[in-house]
Order: structure tokens, then sequence, then C-alpha cells
């Protein structure tokens, strides 16, 4: 009867203890920023990595724990869930939903 006892004192301890992690879609590398003087320049540079290695552009830096947004360190290796951007005039621009740096 005690080793039952003891073994739910734990389980209610240890279990409430456990977090999962967020499950995110890509893994990314943003290269660095577009500094091109046109009527479409600006915003960052952006791999995508998965089944098939995927650049693209966003227009604005996510808000990321240890990063500078006004002067960033490139390149920055990141987690993020995304979407490509219908309402944008560049073929890959995307929007980044949620995105985590890796540690």
């Amino acid at each position: 009867m005690k080793r039952v006892l003891f073994a739910l004192i734990v389980a209610v301890m240890v279990l409430p203890s456990c977090k999962k992690q967020p499950v995110y879609m890509n893994s990314a590398t943003i290269i660095g920023a577009d500094n091109g003087m046109c009527a479409f320049c600006g915003g960052y540079y952006i791999t995508i990595h998965g089944s098939t290695e995927l650049d693209a552009m966003v227009a604005t830096l996510p808000k990321l724990d240890g990063v500078d947004p006004t002067h960033p360190v490139f390149p920055i290796e990141l987690y993020i869930n995304w979407h490509k951007d219908s309402a944008s005039r560049i073929p890959n621009e995307i929007i980044i939903d949620r995105a985590r740096k890796k540690l």
C-alpha cells in the first residue's frame, strides 16, 4: 500500500511539470536585410529549410528573444510557422506567424 501511495504522490508531482514544446512547420535562416532602393525593396532574405529549400522575403523581423530589432546580427537561425503573403506583389514574400530562435 505504501508503494502505491508513494508512486501516486510522485506521479502527481512529476506529471504537471512536463511541458510540451510547440511544434513548428520549418526551420529557417534569416540571411540578411534587403537594402535595395527600388519600389519593392526592403525586408529580409530568409531561407526556409524543409523537404526543399525555399528562398523568400519577409517584410519585418519577428520578435525574438536575444535579437535587437534595430541592429540584428545575421544569420539568425529560427523555427517558424509561416504562410504566403497573397496581397504582396513580391512573388516569394511570406508572413511569419510564429517564431522561436534556435538555441
